[in-house]
């Protein structure tokens, strides 16, 4: 049984390599879509009464993707530029991928900061393959701040996404994510470590800046401006932890996270105390 996985990638240094070698051992192959400019291609921001034009490139991540290369061949890094996230997905597989390579049994879209534990990933794709489902997502554990903080799961959030391609010729319309816009998907009973909301504190800013860019280019909802600020600012016992203006208590509060449950390849990277070489 073949699978594929797909990610789509501008930012990413604090997590791609750990999110990368939690699943590569379940991968025939790993495509890696990169560009250079945010959605809907601002050039710049304004906050805070100043001027930020954005980075070129943004951070690190390409060179991490290079060396990874050397240890993983079946992973490929292909420039695509496409102007929104809606149908990215379907444009990306049907496109850039089937022309070139046989279908797969299964495609997996993933984020650059999914990360699995050791032999999640395949418990994972195992447990897809009997669902019956023809598309599933898992739920999100999204990690706030340290990956020793976590938000209460938002209801129907997609998390990393499992296609079974036997249906499928091509991809059919999806949204913003890789989910289908004409059919219902399912949910599997797993939680996928997202650590989207514990980058550095300078990339935590700029993915605050170019999304307060883009948002209104390509439709998405709009931050609140002074949500980087609490971000950066936040101890706990906070509360109105929203990102989106208007829905600052879509995060209530954040909870403490056992260091001891999270994936060994994240123990390793803080360095934590209970990690165990």
């Amino acid at each position: 049984m073949s699978v594929y996985s797909v990610y789509r990638f501008y930012y990413g240094e604090d997590f791609i390599e750990q999110s990368i070698r939690s699943t590569a051992n379940s991968l025939d192959e790993m495509f890696v879509f990169w560009v250079d400019r945010p959605f809907g291609d601002p050039k710049s921001v304004e906050y805070k009464g100043k001027t930020y034009e954005f980075p070129h490139p943004i951070d690190k991540s390409w060179k991490i993707l290079l060396r990874m290369q050397q240890e993983y061949p079946q992973l490929h890094t292909i420039y695509d530029y496409w102007p929104t996230d809606m149908g990215q997905f379907s444009h990306l597989v049907n496109d850039r991928i089937l022309p070139h390579y046989p279908k797969p049994d299964t495609i997996v879209f993933i984020e650059n900061d999914h990360v699995y534990h050791e032999r999640q990933f395949l418990h994972t794709l195992r447990m897809f393959n009997e669902s019956g489902y023809s598309v599933a997502s898992t739920h999100p554990l999204e990690h706030w701040r340290t990956p020793l903080w976590v938000m209460p799961e938002r209801k129907n959030r997609l998390c990393t996404m499992f296609w079974n391609m036997a249906p499928f010729d091509a991809i059919p319309r999806v949204g913003r994510h890789a989910n289908p816009l004409d059919f219902k998907i399912g949910w599997l009973p797993i939680q996928t470590h997202n650590f989207g909301l514990c980058l550095s504190d300078e990339n935590m800013f700029w993915k605050h800046n170019v999304a307060l860019a883009k948002s209104p280019l390509v439709g998405d909802s709009t931050p609140r401006p002074e949500w980087y600020d609490i971000w950066l600012n936040w101890k706990p016992g906070d509360t109105d932890l929203g990102i989106s203006k208007g829905r600052a208590n879509i995060i209530l509060e954040v909870l403490p996270f056992p260091s001891e449950d999270l994936p060994d390849l994240i123990a390793k990277k803080y360095k934590l105390d209970e990690y165990k070489e």
